[in-house]
This record gives structure tokens, C-alpha cells and sequence, in this order.
């Protein structure tokens, strides 16, 4: 199949036969209020404002602006992507979605890490060509255990916001900020922990991005934080970032965690106790949701309805939330599985892969 975002019909007219055509036909006009359609010889040949039989008035069948792809067709066209064991994309820059996460749609697969990895090295300069593939090559790093180089990578590119990587750029930096530290604190080096922490306070510069105004995350390295303080004995100071990440009201479910954690060293277990039942709270509701938005956006660049299986997304978001929960309550058996069912759902997801091998 050709899938194509042109209006002008010239693959048809090169001869290809099994053409999608996502953003309509110039050459189709179609009736605003039957949906009968017209050719462009039918408008050509009105003296006035093209009219259908019924009365209705006639616009070109063209995406315009404002206006929604047609279903049928982009349906069609996620089946090929994902039936595809080849596709090849020419003259397009990948900007523009939702046809641009028609190759997205072909990366959300549970291959083998190794795999992944292996087919990132093969094609190096379509890895290096867009924000979002290379952040999804540096969590793949951070998923074989390769910290320190992931890191060097973040900080080695300029970022621009709206190619991709808004948002997750700085998450996937604080995670492996936080992974290096929790390895310094494992040898014993909790000034290195510090340090390595201290690089999301801010985010570097050439992300191009900055923390939220209002409700940054901030509990997952605050809580890193006080770690490295008590591990260095500085009560003052560890008690001080314990209750920093205590206070963190930011709205990702995975903080309700470290906020926990934080509760349970400044000798508060019900509160704690309080936060690790809303993960699991927020658990359920992923789970009744079945995959639908409670929200409409036009920036869901990594989980756009058609790239990915949002119930699927949401089963494996849900089973990690219920791993965090489990090891805030102190359940490692439950933990370890449901961190397990979490990678049988989305085996990229490399929180949940870490999170296994810990335990």
C-alpha cells in the first residue's frame, strides 16, 4: 500500500493501484450534508456555488485546518504499518502527525532489548534525526544498564521542543541522574550521588526546556537527595530534602511513591501508608479507563489513540503503579509481579525492568 499525505492523485496516476490518501482528494468534492461525492468536472462545469441533488453545498474532500482525518482511512493505514515487514518513507520531514507516529507505530513493539538496541546501531542517522527517536534510543540504553552513556548522550545534543521529546527529555534525564546517584550511594560515594543529582537543578540548557511554574516533579530526586545526605550524615540537611519531596503535589501517580518513602523517614507511616494506597487507587481507575483520554490534546506525541494501544499503555502503567505500591507496603512478592506483568505489557518500560532487578 502507498500511504500519503498529497491531495493531488499523481501516485494514482504513476500507476500505483492500493493508494490511502489521509488527507483527502483535490480532485473529490463532497456534499456537507448527504456525503455524496462529486468530481472535480461536476463543480468545474456550476456557474455558481457548486450545489449537491440534496441542496447541500459542496467543499473539496481535503483534510483542512481544524478538520479530523477520516477513520476509516487512517485505521487503514495503522493495519498496514503494523502488518508491515517493510516500509519505506520518502519525501516527508516526520513533523507532521498524526502521520508521522505511522512510524512510531512501527517502533511500539515488545521485541527483544537486544534487538532494539541492534537496530538502533544500524541505522545511526535515523536515530540521530528526530527528538523523539533519540530519546527512545537513550532509554533503550538505560534500559541494558548503560547509565553513564546515556546520560553523556542527553547532554551532548540541543533539544527543540515540539520534535518529540518535550517533557520526556527532562523525565528520562532525571531518571538516569537518579539511577547514577543510587550506584555512587552503592559504593559509598554519596558526594558523587549529590553531584549527579545537582545536574537536573536546573536541566541543562541545551534541552531548551524548563520545569513546570507551578507543580514541577521534584519528590523522586529530593528523596535521592536526603538519601545522600544521611548517608553522609547530615541529618539536618537529609530531613530538610526528605520533607521537600514530602511536600511534592505535582500530578504524576509515580511520585505518590517517593512521597511516600520520604513520609516513612520523617516518621510519618499513615501518611505514608496513605500515599501507596492512592497508587494503587490510580491503578484501578487506568484500568476502568480502557485506554480513553479523560482529555482531548493536540501534543500527545508519544501516545497518539492510533500509534499505540493506549488500554494496553495504561495495563502496563497500571501494573507498575501497583509494583510501587506493593514495595511501599512492604509486599515484594507482589511487587516482583507485577513489575513482571508491567514488561510482559511494554517490555521497554525500563522502570519496571530496573525495578525488577533490584528486587
Amino acid at each position: 500500500a502507498v500511504i500519503t499525505q498529497n491531495i493531488d492523485g499523481l501516485h494514482q496516476m504513476a500507476g500505483s493501484k492500493n493508494v490511502i490518501e489521509l488527507h483527502g482528494n483535490e480532485d473529490r468534492y463532497i456534499c456537507q450534508r448527504c456525503g455524496k461525492i462529486y468530481d472535480m468536472r461536476y463543480v468545474m462545469e456550476r456557474e455558481s456555488v457548486p450545489l449537491c441533488s440534496c441542496g447541500g453545498r459542496l467543499k473539496p474532500d481535503v483534510v483542512l485546518y481544524g478538520e479530523t482525518l477520516n477513520e476509516g482511512d487512517l485505521n487503514r493505514a495503522v493495519r498496514y504499518a503494523y502488518n508491515a515487514d517493510l516500509m519505506i518513507v520518502g519525501g516527508t520531514s516526520l513533523v507532521v502527525y498524526p502521520v508521522a507516529g505511522l512510524v512510531q507505530y512501527l517502533r511500539a513493539t515488545n521485541a527483544p532489548l537486544e534487538e532494539r538496541l541492534a537496530l538502533f546501531g544500524q541505522y545511526p542517522q535515523l536515530t540521530e534525526a528526530h527528538d523523539d527517536t533519540y530519546v527512545k534510543y537513550v532509554s533503550t540504553l538505560i534500559e541494558a544498564g548503560r547509565y553513564a552513556e546515556a546520560k553523556q548522550r542527553l547532554l551532548a545534543r540541543t533539544f527543540h521542543p515540539y520534535e518529540g521529546g518535550e517533557g520526556v527529555v527532562t523525565s528520562t534525564f532525571a531518571d538516569v541522574s537518579i539511577l547514577l546517584a543510587r550506584q555512587a550511594l552503592g559504593r559509598g560515594d554519596a558526594e558523587q550521588a549529590l553531584r549527579e543529582l545537582a545536574d537536573c537543578e536546573p536541566y541543562p540548557e541545551n534541552f531548551n526546556m524548563q520545569k513546570s511554574p507551578t507543580t514541577p516533579a521534584i519528590a523522586h530526586l529530593a528523596y535521592h537527595e536526603g538519601l545522600a545526605w544521611e548517608a553522609m550524615g547530615a541529618r539536618d540537611k537529609a530531613k530538610a530534602a526528605f520533607e521537600r519531596a514530602a511536600s511534592d503535589t505535582c500530578a504524576t501517580p509515580a511520585m505518590a511513591y517517593f512521597v511516600g518513602k520520604s513520609l516513612e523517614k520523617l516518621g510519618r507511616p499513615k501518611e505514608a501508608r496513605a500515599c501507596y494506597e492512592k497508587l494503587l487507587a490510580t491503578a484501578a481507575q487506568l484500568i476502568e479507563n480502557g485506554g480513553r483520554y479523560p482529555y482531548f490534546t493536540k501534543s500527545l506525541v508519544t501516545t497518539l489513540p492510533f500509534e499505540h494501544d493506549t488500554a494496553k499503555l495504561d495495563r502496563a502503567l497500571a501494573c507498575f503503579l501497583t509494583g510501587l505500591a506493593s514495595l511501599g507496603l512492604r509486599d515484594t512478592g507482589k511487587a516482583k509481579l507485577y513489575f513482571g506483568r508491567a514488561l510482559e505489557e511494554r517490555a521497554a518500560d525500563y522502570r519496571a525492568r530496573i525495578c525488577c532487578e533490584l528486587l
